[in-house]
């Protein structure tokens, strides 16, 4: 019976079981939402992202044109329209109207 009882522990030391290591569960899932997240991240750089160099010609860009817009403003924001002698309305249409297809 020795013999028998000692061949079967050779037999394990020689092979010892299988194991896994043992895994901590949250942080296995809290590192494939990171993964995730990653992944989510780059897609959306690259789908709704610009470089800085895009940002900074889009801004000069608007700088230029609000430049010019405020050089074309005739009055300031602030300022009462101005009385055009003889008043603002200018009075009802006299004459006849033009039909349609002439023009006047």
């Amino acid at each position: 019976m020795k013999s028998a009882g000692l061949s079967i522990w050779c037999s394990l030391e020689s092979n010892p079981p299988m194991t896994a290591g043992i895994i901590n569960l949250r942080k296995a899932r809290k590192a494939k939402a990171r993964a995730e997240a990653v992944k989510t991240a780059s897609q959306n750089r690259v789908k709704f992202g610009r470089t800085k160099a895009e940002r900074e010609q889009v801004s000069a860009v608007l700088k230029i044109e609000r430049s010019r817009l405020d050089g074309a403003q005739r009055a300031n924001p602030g300022d009462e329209p101005r009385e055009i002698p003889g008043g603002n309305d200018p009075g009802p249409i006299s004459g006849p109207l033009p039909g349609p297809g002439k023009v006047s």
